[in-house]
């Protein structure tokens, strides 16, 4: 059904010829920047597959943190999966480091960060800065900190001494913060490796202790030496992706053609197929999004995808369709890749797991309100290299897509 809604040639006026080359070549754009990315089984893959097992199948253990967004598990699902494909008798284990906070660290971690996106999302942005670079490490605060969140964690701490893995995988800072400190009890711990998850990198990335990082590009490899970390343990592998993204992938010239057939089709006034991803976004802010789309004069075909969140879903539903649209609304959907390759143009976060998904198909972002932190940061990536346009605020949405 929904193909069929999205190929309905509306009666208004057909695309602009030179709207539908700009859009074609910023879909090429993204694929090529995608293209750029080395993921599914290119990063720590290999690696792991190597890892010492005396003889039988490696043991990885991926720890990631998860409160609210899945980027970081999404992000140890992909290794997961690579490392099955080179190696199937592989044995892992993924596990949210937030079951082993308790509910009040929890509520902090969450609910600070929250409170101040809705509410001074400025004081976030002077928070970031201030503990990015090479201020002074081993201060009072931060061994005072480290003590505490170790404290914290002996549960985790425990599980990994008692437990047999060959590898620790950290698509999380957080972890390797608690966890990735020379112990002084004689135990021997299992190497730890880090997956970054975003296109650029911070200070909370840098753990010289453990043995290997990977990280998106050379610019963030670059800010890790200087930020202490030895060269020789960072590795440039790109975010990894599910390797099923690797399934759908085109080769450049095919997936080029299949692009200005795409671009001569909305010339000629088919429906421009947009998907909106509010998962990153508040019941309010996702019905405002849907609402501006639906004021466009252009006609579309509009897929909005809430996740799980009840309240966000029924936001989106309580919007009011005008005939010329064509809007399907889901809930949860395990088949992204599908989405994602059949769109022209995602709106959403710009997360490094959906930016990096979405490079992987080709398909261009339209990034909506990016917090002041890391997402700040992947956009500016992102703008740097044609592969997004930036939708400040809500009304600014429309305008961008006509």
């Amino acid at each position: 059904p929904r193909a069929s809604a999205a190929t309905d040639k509306p009666r208004n006026a057909p695309a602009s010829p030179r709207v539908s080359e700009r859009a074609s070549a910023r879909k090429c754009t993204a694929a090529r920047n995608g293209q750029r990315l080395a993921w599914f089984w290119h990063g720590c893959a290999p690696m792991l597959a190597d890892v010492p097992a005396n003889g039988g199948a490696p043991r990885v253990l991926f720890l990631y943190l998860q409160t609210t967004g899945a980027g970081h598990k999404s992000a140890a699902e992909a290794v997961s999966a690579a490392l099955r494909v080179r190696r199937p008798e592989a044995i892992t284990r993924a596990v949210n480091v937030a079951d082993y906070m308790s509910d009040t660290v929890r509520q902090i971690y969450h609910g600070s960060r929250a409170l101040l996106i809705r509410q001074a999302p400025h004081v976030l942005g002077q928070l970031y800065e201030w503990s990015d670079g090479r201020r002074k490490r081993a201060s009072v605060f931060d061994r005072v900190l480290h003590d505490i969140e170790r404290s914290a964690f002996w549960r985790l701490l425990l599980e990994l001494d008692t437990s047999h893995w060959d590898a620790v995988v950290h698509t999380h800072f957080f972890s390797p913060a608690v966890l990735a400190k020379p112990r002084d009890n004689g135990s021997k711990r299992p190497p730890e490796i880090v997956v970054t998850t975003d296109f650029m990198t911070h200070r909370v990335w840098a753990h010289p202790a453990c043995a290997r990082t990977f990280v998106a590009n050379e610019e963030a490899l670059d800010y890790l030496a200087h930020l202490g970390v030895p060269r020789s343990r960072l590795h440039r592998s790109g975010i990894p992706v599910h390797p099923q993204y690797a399934a759908r992938r085109l080769p450049l010239e095919v997936f080029a053609d299949r692009t200005r057939a795409r671009a001569a089709e909305l010339a000629r006034g088919e429906r421009p197929r947009i998907t909106l991803m509010s998962t990153g976004f508040d019941g309010e802010l996702a019905a405002s999004l849907l609402t501006q789309l639906m004021g466009s004069e252009q006609p579309l075909s509009v897929l909005t995808v809430a996740g799980n969140s009840p309240e966000r879903e029924r936001a989106l539903n309580a919007v009011g369709v005008p005939r010329r649209h064509r809007v399907e609304r889901l809930g949860h959907s395990s088949d992204v890749p599908a989405i994602i390759e059949n769109s022209d143009l995602l709106i959403g976060k710009a997360g490094g797991l959906t930016s990096s998904e979405a490079l992987a198909l080709g398909c261009p972002l339209l990034i909506v309100n990016p917090t002041p932190d890391q997402e700040s940061q992947n956009t500016a990536w992102l703008l740097e290299r044609g592969a997004a346009l930036m939708g400040h605020h809500p009304p600014l949405v429309r305008t961008k897509i006509e």
